[in-house]
C-alpha cells in the first residue's frame, strides 16, 4: 500500500491515495454475474489484483446433473425448467451480443462473462480447481494478501480460514432485503409471500449464511406481472451501480459503515413443489419470453424503470 504523500509540482498539488488490493471471486455460469461485476471492473481495474472463477455451482467438483437431480427431487419439473431457461437465456445473450458486437462499453450496456471481462481489462484471471477454502487456491489468495475481497455470485460457503485473509473483509451481494429471505430463491419467496417491498443487500460475509453486517440496501420497482427472472435482473443492475459507489467510498474512507436491519430474520432453501404450485396459481411467473429479449437488446435504464 502506498502511503499518502503530497507532491509539489509548479504550484499544483497532487495527492497519491493508497492503492488497495482487491480480489474478485465469481462464477461464469451463474446468471447476471457479469452484469454485477462490470461497473467495478471498469472503474477499479487498477485496484483489482486478480479474479478467481469458480469451476462449479454450489458444490465444488460436483456435476450439474447431480445438482439438477437434487433440485428436481425438491422443487419439481417446473422449477428445474425455469433454472435451465434462465441460464440459457443469459448465456445465449452473451454470445449473441458478443458475435454481433452489441455491447456498448462506453455507455455501460454490457453483458459478458466475468472471465472475459477480466481478460479485456488485463486482470489476472484464475480458474479455481476444487474448493476455494482449501489449498492450493487458499494459499494462492493468502499470498496475494488482499485488502478486500468481493464475492460476485460465488456459489460456495466460505470458511473462516478464507474470511480471515482480507484485512477489511469479504463483501457479498444478496437479492433480498436482509435479514429477511436469506438463502435460496429470495425473489421467488418474496413474491409468494406477497411482500410489499423487494430488493437487494450488500453485506459482509461471516461464518454463517447471509448473516454478516449489512452495508447497503435498496428496494426495486416491481409489479405482479414481473417474473422472478426479471426481478433478479433488476436487482443485479441496481446493485452493480451501488457496489461501484460503495467501493469508491471505501477507497476514500478505508472503512465501511454497517446499517442496522429493520426486519426479522428468515431463511429459505429450495422451493418445494407445493410452493411452486401455489406460486403459479397466484398468477406469478418464473420466467417469460420477454425476459429473453430484454437480455438480447439489453438497456439497463429501461429495465430498472419499467
Amino acid at each position: 500500500i502506498i502511503k499518502n504523500q503530497i507532491i509539489d509540482n509548479n504550484d499544483f498539488f497532487y495527492r497519491i491515495e493508497p492503492i488497495l488490493k482487491i480480489i474478485i471471486i465469481t462464477n461464469d455460469d451463474i446468471p447476471y454475474a457479469g452484469i454485477l461485476l462490470y461497473p467495478i471492473i471498469k472503474k477499479f481495474n487498477n485496484q483489482i489484483d486478480s479474479i478467481f472463477i469458480q469451476d462449479g455451482k454450489l458444490i465444488p467438483g460436483d456435476s450439474y446433473f447431480k445438482l439438477l437431480k437434487k433440485i428436481f427431487k425438491i422443487s419439481g419439473f417446473r422449477y428445474i425448467t425455469f433454472l435451465i431457461l434462465e441460464s440459457f437465456f443469459y448465456k445465449f445473450s452473451i454470445y449473441f451480443r458478443r458475435f454481433f458486437k452489441l455491447n456498448n462499453y462506453e455507455n455501460d450496456q454490457v453483458i459478458e462473462h466475468p472471465s472475459f471481462l477480466g481478460k479485456k481489462f488485463n486482470i489476472t484471471t484464475n480458474k479455481i480447481v476444487g474448493s476455494i477454502n482449501k489449498n492450493p487456491t487458499l494459499e494462492q489468495i493468502a499470498q496475494i494478501s488482499p485488502d478486500l475481497i468481493i464475492s460476485i455470485r460465488y456459489a460456495e460457503i466460505l470458511k473462516e480460514t478464507f474470511l480471515q485473509i482480507p484485512q477489511f473483509g469479504v463483501v457479498n451481494f444478496h437479492p433480498s432485503l436482509l435479514p429477511k429471505y436469506g438463502g435460496i430463491a429470495p425473489m421467488f419467496q418474496g413474491l409468494l409471500n406477497n411482500e410489499p417491498s423487494l430488493g437487494y443487500s450488500l453485506h459482509f460475509i461471516d461464518k454463517k449464511v447471509d448473516t454478516g453486517d449489512i452495508l447497503f440496501q435498496e428496494s426495486i420497482k416491481f409489479s405482479k406481472n414481473d417474473s422472478v427472472c426479471r426481478l433478479s435482473l433488476k436487482s443485479h443492475i441496481q446493485a452493480s451501480i451501488q457496489l461501484k459507489n460503495m467501493v469508491e467510498q471505501f477507497l476514500l474512507m478505508k472503512s465501511f459503515e454497517p446499517i442496522l436491519p429493520k426486519e426479522e430474520k428468515s431463511y429459505f432453501s429450495w422451493p418445494t413443489k407445493d410452493q411452486i404450485s401455489n406460486f403459479v396459481k397466484s398468477g406469478y411467473h418464473l420466467i417469460s419470453l420477454s425476459d429473453f429479449f430484454q437480455l438480447i437488446f439489453y438497456n439497463k435504464e429501461k429495465i430498472i424503470e419499467n
